[in-house]
């Protein structure tokens, strides 16, 4: 595909974003007409033009993104896949299997925007709609389906079809994830979808030795009892640490040192561990891109959702199991063997 003015050959992956951003900008300059269109009564033909322009918007978002794949908590990816859906008012069915507390490499980034058309092809035919997830294990990867199925409302018989640009973009944002998306049923009423993954597996039980200093930890509790339990886990994964007692202290601590990880707490006085982490995250430089890892007995999957919009990267539920820190601490890519294990075994 040429660009129209030098002649350069691009890509196809090139050829698709410059498209999606010149529909984006023309769809982008129709709003007025949207606005004429509702004034004079006809609001499906306005509605129909808006969603054009948030497919088109999506599907451009998702040929942009871009970040190295790095090890992620597959329990994160898709609780953060949830919280999307949900926000697309698209239904999540949750399944929990053991393999949700696995680590996989992935363009996190894509994967998001990928799962964001998915849904949104789903959301925007207008009925009712279901998120759900099937994952196993495949020897040194892990298998992932995504599965969307709607439900045109009642009275409609034309048969369903996907918004085109959120559903190319899905389809092309999947395989550069090296997967795949597709058409499960398009019948009567029904529209179901899947994008299917393999993810590779990040081994856990074998990880590097520590080079030079152990990662730094702030542990934020207002627990005396919970602060030396955590203090004492991060010693035996090798990892220094220092403690406060509420979120304020933690923004304090985090103003004046640098942390490879925090293990927040979420019910404290003057400032939660939920408040603390919105104001880590909107802070400049490095410091607001800080792991955060929230410590709770309270670890519903409401409550979960939650944290993790607010910024946290994982769930350690109390009392906290050392196995589980250890994960925990290799989300920050920190895990360690503790002190003398090795010895021991």
């Amino acid at each position: 595909m040429s660009d129209g003015e030098t002649g350069v050959l691009l890509s196809a992956e090139d050829g698709l974003r410059v498209f999606l951003h010149e529909a984006e900008t023309a769809l982008a300059a129709l709003t007025p007409a949207a606005r004429d269109l509702e004034t004079a009564g006809r609001g499906a033909a306005a509605d129909a033009l808006r969603r054009l322009q948030r497919g088109a918007a999506a599907a451009r978002e998702l040929a942009d993104a871009h970040a190295e794949p790095q090890a992620r908590a597959l329990s994160v990816l898709l609780e953060g896949m949830a919280l999307q859906a949900e926000q697309a008012g698209v239904a999540v069915a949750r399944t929990h299997h053991q393999e949700a507390a696995e680590f996989v490499t992935v363009d996190a980034e894509r994967l998001s925007r990928c799962v964001a058309c998915l849904t949104g092809c789903a959301a925007e035919l207008g009925g009712t709609a279901e998120l759900s997830w099937l994952q196993a294990r495949a020897g040194d990867q892990l298998e992932l389906e995504l599965h969307v199925d709607a439900m045109l409302p009642a009275g409609r018989t034309t048969v369903p079809e996907p918004p085109p640009l959120l559903w190319s973009a899905c389809v092309a944002g999947a395989a550069r994830l090296n997967g795949r998306a597709y058409v499960r049923e398009r019948t009567g009423r029904r529209f179901a979808a899947t994008l299917a993954l393999r993810l590779p597996l990040v081994e856990q039980e074998a990880p590097p030795e520590p080079q030079g200093r152990g990662p730094h930890v702030l542990i934020v509790d207002d627990n005396a009892t919970n602060r030396l339990v955590a203090e004492a886990f991060c010693e035996m994964f090798g990892c220094t640490s220092e403690s406060v007692e509420d979120g304020v202290e933690a923004l304090e601590a985090v103003g004046r040192t640098a942390f490879d990880l925090i293990l927040m707490d979420i019910n404290m006085p003057r400032l939660d561990g939920v408040g603390a982490t919105r104001v880590i995250r909107d802070l400049p430089g490095p410091a607001s891109r800080t792991p955060i890892v929230a410590l709770t007995a309270n670890a519903e999957p409401e409550n979960v959702r939650r944290y993790l919009a607010a910024g946290m990267q994982d769930v350690v539920e109390k009392p906290v199991r050392a196995e589980r820190l250890g994960q925990a601490l290799a989300l920050a890519g920190s895990l360690v063997e503790p002190e003398g294990r090795a010895e021991a075994a």
